[in-house]
Order: structure tokens, then C-alpha cells, then sequence
């Protein structure tokens, strides 16, 4: 994957949950990605190289492994020698492209997340260009909504197919209470990155506050990094929990009434 393995994400979690099912099944997989600061998870390899890269078509900041080396991604593929090679977001430089470079025996799958609802001309022209070297080396193409597959779609250019799998949810772990409810206010929950105003926190938090004012008894649990160290502006009822283990996130799920999903 191409983002920052030491930092939490959607795709960060999409590719361990499912390494860790794939494990469960009989598989050997190691997830490969740049990272900030050395890992400790012996199943993730991080290289160093990130910057964090602002989006100007959606306003968000992602850290990325601009500078990476590519022959240390080379090497490390010399010395892993694997059937199947996963890609997530296979038009972000440069990883995507060290690794297929890299691995040309194996079969090679890409995984679209990304939307973006007003790319520039700019974007658009990079992703074609890349695609017409990318796209022949993929066998499947994958997409995780129709939403992603029809952003992926403006530029990827084979196949003309992608296949929508959807996120999964690990139902083991995501189970309902088994204790009743305690009397009290209305519980919301909102899980996203602060930091990306596409996460729709601010619209969350004005309509938080408007039914506070109105005198409507509720409460808002906040799970996200806020990026930069900012926690939200305090409010009476607003509980900011940063970022959570996943345990933890069950938790806050199971404790909550209402989860909102106010992304823009």
C-alpha cells in the first residue's frame, strides 16, 4: 500500500484486516508499505521516504513514500519471492509502481478506494498516462464501491471491468452488547480523521451543538486523529477520544445509540 504504515487509515486497516483473514485461511502474507518510524509488527515492512502531500481537488493531506528508494524495494522482493502481489490505490507513485516493477513473476491484483468528485486536469492526465504502463500488468481489478469504481474508471484503462468488493467487517469482533442499555442521554458516534474535512467533523459538531442548544439530551463520543496534536474546541457533552485500538473502537460502537457518518 502507499500510505504511511505508522499512521491510521482507511486503507491502512482494509489491508491488515484482510492480511490477518487471508493468515486465518492458510496464507503467508506480509504487508509492504512507507512508514515514518520503524514497525514492530513482524508480518509489516515500512520504507522510509514519507512526505505528507495535500490534495487540492479534495483538501485533504496524506502522508505518502514520496521518497522511496527503489532499489531497496527491489531488493526486498529478491528476497521475498511471492505468488500474489496486492496493490491498494495502484495509480499512487511511487510505491505501486517500485513493486510491480519488482515482482514481474507474480499475479498482480489492484484495489481502488479513493473518490474524488472534482479531480483536476492534472490528475486526470498523470492517472491515464500511468495507466496505459500499470493497467496490462494487473490479472484483477478491484474496486471497493460503485463510487470508487467509477472515479478509478476516468482513468484506468484495463481491464474495462472492475470487480466491487466492498469493505469488510470482521463480524467475529463487531458483535451487539450483551448487557442492556444504561438510562441516560442519546450516545452519537463519530469515527474519522479530523484533519480531512471530508470526514464532515465540523458539520457534525455545528449540528452537536445546535441540538444541545435546543435542549436535546444527547452526547457525542469523537474517535479520530486530529492531526497537528488540535483536539476539538471543548463543549459540554463532547468527548474526544483520539485515535483508538481496534478493541477499544468496538467498545465505543457497542456503548453508542446513533453512529454518524457525515462524510461530505
Amino acid at each position: 500500500m502507499g500510505y504511511d504504515l505508522a499512521e491510521m487509515g482507511g486503507v491502512k486497516h482494509h489491508a491488515v484486516q484482510l492480511a490477518r483473514a487471508l493468515r486465518a485461511e492458510g496464507d503467508q502474507v506480509t504487508v509492504i508499505g512507507p512508514s515514518s518510524r520503524p514497525l514492530t509488527d513482524p508480518d509489516q515492512h515500512g520504507f522510509p521516504g514519507v512526505v505528507k502531500v495535500g490534495s487540492r481537488s479534495s483538501g485533504s493531506k496524506s502522508a505518502i513514500g514520496m521518497f522511496i528508494d527503489p532499489l531497496r524495494v527491489h531488493a526486498f522482493f529478491r528476497r521475498n519471492q511471492f505468488d500474489v502481489v496486492h496493490v491498494h490505490e495502484p495509480l499512487l507513485p511511487p510505491l505501486a509502481y517500485y513493486a510491480l516493477w519488482s515482482s514481474r513473476s507474480a499475479a498482480h491484483v489492484g484495489t481502488f478506494h479513493s473518490f474524488t468528485e472534482a479531480p483536476s486536469r492534472r490528475l486526470l492526465t498523470f492517472g491515464r498516462l500511468a495507466s496505459v504502463v500499470q493497467a496490462p500488468r494487473f490479472q484483477v481489478s478491484t474496486a471497493v464501491s460503485g463510487a470508487a469504481a467509477r472515479h478509478a474508471r476516468t482513468s484506468w484503462s484495463w481491464p474495462n471491468f472492475l470487480d466491487i468488493v466492498p469493505n469488510g467487517v470482521p463480524v467475529e469482533l463487531f458483535v451487539p452488547p450483551n448487557r442492556a442499555r444504561e438510562p441516560g442521554p442519546t450516545r452519537l458516534l463519530f469515527v474519522g480523521r479530523l484533519s480531512d474535512p471530508r470526514k464532515g467533523f465540523a458539520q457534525i459538531r455545528e449540528a452537536f451543538l445546535g441540538l444541545r442548544a435546543r435542549g436535546v439530551p444527547v452526547t457525542l463520543d469523537v474517535v479520530g486523529d486530529a492531526g497537528a496534536g488540535q483536539a476539538p474546541l471543548p463543549a459540554p457533552g463532547l468527548n474526544y477520544l483520539g485515535s483508538l485500538p481496534l478493541a477499544n473502537l468496538v467498545e465505543r460502537y457497542q456503548q453508542s445509540d446513533i453512529f454518524v457518518a457525515p462524510s461530505t
